[in-house]
C-alpha cells in the first residue's frame, strides 16, 4: 500500500504533467496503465463501502442501472432508524444488478477530500469526486458526455470503456448530455482498465462503460472548469454596475419591432464594453468563487490552536495542506486570501504577506524585516488562529517565559482587519 499525499504529477505518473497539458487536456483522452494494481489503496478500496454507507447515513447515494434502453435510479433503501438498509443494498448490488452511486465523495471520506484540495490548489478550478461501483456483467449509464473534465481512478476490479466523438465541443455545464450511439459517432478501439489505471476524458467526449466477468469500483474526479465566458460576464457585470447605459430597458413593445432596429445601440455598447472592460478585476473576480467557498482540510488543527501560547520566531510554520493563496492591496491596506477566509492589514505587511503565500514552509524569524520580530509572531499567530498556517515545529523560545510577547502596538496593527 502506498501512503502519502497526492497530487496532480503522482495522479499521472509515469505520464509527464506537461505532456498531458500540451497533448490530452480539454482534446483527448489519456490512459494511464501499467501500474501496482494496489496504487489508490491509501484513498479507497472496496472494503471501505460498508463504512461509507453506514458512518455516512448513506450521504448523496443511489442505485442506477441502464436497462431496456433507459436509466433506472432509486433512492438508497433505509430502515425505520433512516439508515440505509445493508441488506437490501446487497440483494440491489448482487441480485439485481444495480451500480451503487456516491455524489460527493470528497466531502465524506478525508483521503479522497485531500486529493480534491490538493488538484484545486494547483488547477484553480473546483474539483468533486464521484464513486462508482458496479457488479458483474453490468452498466449503469448509456453513452453520454460529461460537461466537465474527468479523471477515472480503477480503484478495484476492471471495467470496460468505449469512447466515441465529440458532438459538442466544450460544452456548458447546462448542455444535455445524454446520446444516442448514432450521435456520439464511431467507437474507438475499447479500452479496458484495471486496478492502478487512469483515463482522462475531457468535457464533451461521448462514452460509455460496463463491467464484464468481475466487479469494478471507480472513482470519477470532476473538474468544473472556469471559462473565458466566466470572465466575460464579469466583466460585463462590472460595466454595468459602472455605467448606466447598460441598465436602460430595452423599448416598450420591443418584440413587436425590426430587431434590425436595435442593432446600431447594440454595436455602440459592445464598443464601450471592449474600452471599460477590465482583464485583471475579471479574472480575480472569477478566482474568487473559488476561494469564497473553500473549507480547509480537517487536519486536527484544533490541537494546533493549543500551541499558539507557544509559538516563537524559531517556530516552524507551513501552509496547510491544499492552501491557494493571493494576495491584494487596496488603498492603505493588504490581505491575503485563502479558501473560504480573507486576512487583512495595514499595507506595512504586505511584503510579509506575499512571503507566506510564496512559501509553502518556513520559520517565523524568516518573514521579511518590514516587521519587527514582535510582529511577525504576531502576525504568524493570526495566521494559524485563522486557518491558513499550521505549526510544523514549536522551536526553542529566546524569551525567558518560552515565547517572545508581542507589545500592545505590535498585537493591535497584525490584528488590524
Amino acid at each position: 500500500m502506498r501512503n502519502g499525499s497526492w497530487d496532480l504529477p503522482r495522479l499521472l505518473a509515469p505520464f509527464r504533467t506537461q505532456s498531458f497539458y500540451d497533448g490530452h487536456w480539454e482534446t483527448d483522452a489519456l490512459r494511464v496503465a501499467g501500474r501496482d494494481t494496489d496504487y489508490y489503496a491509501s484513498l479507497f478500496g472496496m472494503s471501505d463501502i460498508d463504512a461509507l454507507l453506514a458512518f455516512t447515513a448513506g450521504g448523496n447515494a443511489r442505485l442506477v442501472q441502464w436497462r431496456d434502453g433507459r436509466v433506472i435510479s432509486k433512492a438508497l433503501p433505509l430502515t425505520g432508524d433512516g439508515v440505509p438498509n445493508m441488506y437490501m443494498i446487497y440483494r440491489s448490488y448482487h441480485d439485481e444488478g444495480y451500480s451503487l452511486s456516491v455524489d460527493r465523495l470528497d466531502l465524506r471520506w478525508k483521503q479522497v477530500s485531500a486529493l480534491c484540495k490538493e488538484l484545486e490548489s494547483k488547477l484553480h478550478y473546483p474539483v468533486a469526486a464521484n464513486l462508482y461501483m458496479t457488479p458483474p456483467g453490468a452498466q449503469a449509464f448509456p453513452v453520454h458526455f460529461d460537461t466537465h473534465d474527468v479523471f477515472v481512478l480503477q480503484l478495484a476490479g476492471s471495467k470496460r470503456w468505449r469512447i466515441y466523438g465529440t458532438p459538442v465541443v466544450l460544452p456548458l455545464a447546462d448542455t444535455p448530455s445524454a446520446l444516442s450511439p448514432g450521435e456520439a459517432g464511431e467507437p474507438r478501439d475499447p479500452i479496458d482498465l484495471v486496478a492502478g489505471d487512469l483515463l482522462y476524458l475531457p468535457r464533451g467526449l461521448a462514452h460509455e462503460a460496463q463491467t464484464l466477468g468481475e466487479a469494478s469500483l471507480h472513482l470519477t474526479i470532476g473538474v468544473h472548469v472556469f471559462r473565458w465566458a466566466d470572465v466575460l460576464s464579469e466583466a460585463l457585470t462590472m460595466a454595468t454596475r459602472k455605467d448606466s447605459r447598460f441598465r436602460q430597458a430595452l423599448p416598450p413593445g420591443f418584440l413587436d419591432r425590426d430587431a434590425g432596429d436595435f442593432r446600431e445601440p447594440f454595436k455602440a455598447l459592445l464598443s464601450v464594453f471592449a474600452e471599460m472592460a477590465d482583464c485583471e478585476s475579471s479574472i480575480w473576480r472569477v478566482g474568487q468563487r473559488l476561494l469564497t467557498n473553500g473549507q480547509p482540510q480537517p487536519d486536527g488543527h484544533f490541537t494546533t490552536l493549543e500551541q499558539l501560547p507557544q509559538l516563537n520566531l524559531n517556530s516552524l510554520v507551513a501552509q496547510r495542506a491544499g492552501m491557494m493563496c493571493k494576495v491584494t492591496s487596496s488603498g492603505g491596506s493588504a490581505a491575503i486570501h485563502y479558501p473560504g477566509n480573507v486576512v487583512s492589514g495595514p499595507a506595512a505587511i504586505q511584503p510579509a504577506l506575499q512571503f507566506i503565500a510564496a512559501t509553502p514552509k518556513f520559520a517565523v524569524r524568516d518573514l521579511p524585516d518590514c516587521l519587527a520580530d514582535t510582529d511577525k509572531v504576531v502576525l504568524a499567530q493570526r495566521l494559524v488562529r485563522e486557518g491558513l498556517l499550521t505549526i510544523v515545529r514549536l522551536g526553542a523560545a529566546e524569551a525567558a517565559n518560552g515565547r517572545v510577547t508581542p507589545s500592545r502596538r505590535s498585537r493591535q496593527a497584525a490584528n488590524r482587519a
